[in-house]
């Protein structure tokens, strides 16, 4: 008796012992099915995400090209480019950085006081904005002369809420003269840095920085707002703005 309750137990045991081995067997084929399928399940996630995100940037754009539009919208063609995407223009083309957003616009007809394209790049995290504008000339100044320079700060600064950070120069060298001065809107809390550059062929390029925070400098913002840009005009513009040609290029200084 005492050997057949053994048996027993043995062979139930046993039987256990199998259907455990099954159930542990058919478990780890239900779990690699089921990983298989969670895959799958991710990766069209991921699918889905993308096409979120996608959406989600492209209606930001639209948001930001109606924003950038308001002003004179018969007047220029208004583009929005988010990070490491490319602003392709006719004469100024770059990269923009992470952070960045870039605003591309480019006059729809010829018009006085206007500038042919605009490159406008802004950082809202670090409360920066950076722009280029190409072919910038006022019709009531001769740019030849150099009393330029004072006209423009007259220009910038004639409201009364303007404190002078640095003094207005000049900047004479064999192909270009550049007019420099930085200030304070008071009314705004802005730091100012503006840059006109005349060419000896006549083109004008006008570069501006502006920040709310007064331990950036308009050097900084250039360098890295612009540090892909890829057109021989933009990289100039931003290299004299930031006095980095000063060791391979002669320029002389004259206060205004």
């Amino acid at each position: 008796m005492k050997s057949s309750k053994l048996l027993i137990a043995f062979l139930a045991m046993m039987s256990t012992g199998i259907f455990a081995g099954c159930t542990k067997e058919q478990t780890s084929e239900s779990t690699t099915s089921h990983k298989s399928s969670d895959g799958l399940s991710l990766y069209e996630r991921a699918k889905v995400a993308r096409a979120v995100r996608q959406i989600e940037k492209e209606e930001k754009r639209k948001i930001l090209t109606q924003k950038y539009s308001s002003v004179n919208p018969d007047l220029y063609e208004v583009n929005v480019f988010f990070e490491d995407e490319m602003i392709e223009s006719e004469d100024m083309n770059l990269w923009v950085q992470p952070g960045f957003i870039g605003i591309l616009k480019t006059r729809t007809e010829d018009k006085p006081d206007t500038p042919k394209e605009s490159v406008i790049l802004v950082n809202d995290s670090m409360k920066f904005t950076a722009t280029v504008e190409y072919e910038m000339k006022y019709s009531d100044i001769d740019y030849s002369h150099d009393s330029f320079c004072r006209e423009l700060v007259t220009r910038s600064t004639k409201h009364s809420n303007i404190n002078n950070i640095v003094p207005p120069t000049l900047l004479k060298g064999e192909q270009s003269k550049i007019c420099r001065f930085s200030y304070q809107d008071l009314s705004t809390n802005k730091f100012v840095n503006e840059f006109t550059e005349v060419y000896s062929n006549g083109t004008v390029i006008y570069t501006m920085t502006s920040t709310s925070n007064p331990k950036v400098t308009g050097r900084d913002i250039l360098k890295r707002a612009f540090s892909r840009a890829v057109s021989k005009e933009l990289k100039d513009a931003v290299r004299h703005s930031t006095t980095d040609f000063f060791d391979t290029e002669k320029y002389h200084s004259f206060d205004i």
